[in-house]
């Protein structure tokens, strides 16, 4: 940014501020629900230490409103990827107390493609007025016969399996640099965790050795709802639907409202294998109307023989509809408002509620969605794919 003549401020996060000094910051910020703010990063890399999340919060609302009240910031608006650290939540808080416009950027459904929302933190994109749909029903049709799920370039690595992870000689060597980095250099990094990081992956690897013996790798001709359990640290749950958290405790809630002739079957997100600790998931199946699929089963083949797909906001509720079956909602999701959708929640019972969604009002739903669409990726520079981006 130097080289580029951008003016620029790089602020430090401060760990240690007195609870004296926090409390009158959230005050003079008029901000009452710090414990939703901070619940993403506390939990991301395992549970974390709330105080100094809390005074990072602090510390970034406090020194960036000294240096915005330096400038005509009016006439200024933020631009920021979709997160719920203390680093994107000062922002966002921020921008609402001094009036000024927040955009979040983040991956659609469709690939190559991202939304941007205004303002808030909910599903709620803003609509691309300059794009031309006259290609829409390719790309719908694409959408019909691909089986291949959506995954945004900057996340591939995430998608491998949890071996990958960890005997991977990239990954150990920017782990071995970024210890250097700290503890020999004394570099300061927004993200400083990376030993509970790194041990959260060695847990996944764990665990995932724990399920393979229990992983069914077949789908039988019973009858059975299909719940992706969602990344448990994702801001679609941290942040979107907090209340659905614990994961393991609403799939028994759901499956007690299921008929006794119905199975529930879970699959892990493919972007966090082993996430989930063994040994509950080893005492949820012990309800024989709890199945866990193997991930690498494709969730295309799981969708077309359910009865139905039941989730909190996972993006395959949009594959759900797709296939033309019966979708439950729990929670904030891009596919809200649809009169061809059941809202549930845990006291919901399933038998009267079936919807079949039909395929001329998931076209329109999808085209409208597509309006609310840009071109590009985060961080993917390649083949001049960031010129349509930054466009």
């Amino acid at each position: 940014m130097k080289n580029q003549k951008f003016d620029h401020f790089f602020i430090s996060p401060v760990y240690d501020l007195k609870k004296k000094k926090t409390s009158d910051i959230l005050k003079k910020n008029n901000i009452n629900n710090i414990e939703k703010i901070i619940l993403h990063e506390r939990i991301y890399y395992g549970d974390r230490n709330k105080a100094k999340i809390v005074s990072k919060f602090c510390s970034y609302l406090d020194s960036i409103e000294k240096h915005l009240i330096k400038i005509d910031y009016k006439n200024y608006f933020i631009l920021q990827e979709l997160g719920g650290f203390a680093s994107n939540m000062s922002m966002y808080y921020l921008s609402k107390k001094l009036k000024i416009n927040n955009y979040f950027i983040e991956p659609a459904f469709f690939k190559g493609r991202f939304h941007i929302t205004k303002n808030t933190l909910k599903c709620d994109p803003i609509s691309n007025i300059k794009l031309d749909t006259k290609n829409f029903n390719k790309v719908f049709k694409n959408l019909i016969k691909n089986k291949n799920i959506v995954i945004p370039k900057k996340d591939l690595l995430h998608f491998k399996s949890p071996i990958f992870h960890i005997f991977n000689i990239k990954n150990i060597l920017r782990f071995l640099n970024k210890l250097y980095k700290i503890y020999i250099l004394n570099y300061k990094f927004e993200f400083e965790e990376i030993t509970k990081y790194s041990i959260s992956f060695l847990k996944n690897f764990i665990n995932y050795l724990f399920l393979l013996p229990i992983y069914k790798n077949n789908l039988k001709k019973k009858k059975f709802y299909y719940f992706p359990l969602h990344v448990p640290n994702d801001f679609a749950l941290t942040v979107r639907s907090p209340d659905y958290i614990d994961q393991i405790k609403l799939i028994n809630q759901i499956q007690k409202k299921l008929s006794s002739k119905i199975t529930l079957v879970i699959k892990e997100h493919p972007a966090r294998i082993g996430a989930i600790n063994f040994l509950k998931i080893y005492k949820l199946i012990k309800n024989d109307k709890i199945k866990i699929l193997n991930p690498k089963i494709n969730t295309y083949d799981i969708i077309e023989k359910s009865e139905g797909v039941i989730t909190i906001n996972s993006k395959t509720g949009f594959e759900a509809l797709i296939k033309k079956k019966p979708l439950y909602v729990l929670g904030e999701s891009y596919y809200k408002n649809q009169n061809f959708i059941t809202y549930i929640n845990t006291y919901t019972n399933f038998k009267n509620n079936k919807i079949t969604p039909q395929l001329k009002e998931t076209k329109l739903f999808f085209m409208n969605l597509y309006k609310k669409t840009f071109l590009g990726e985060l961080y993917f520079l390649k083949n001049n794919k960031k010129n349509s981006f930054t466009k």
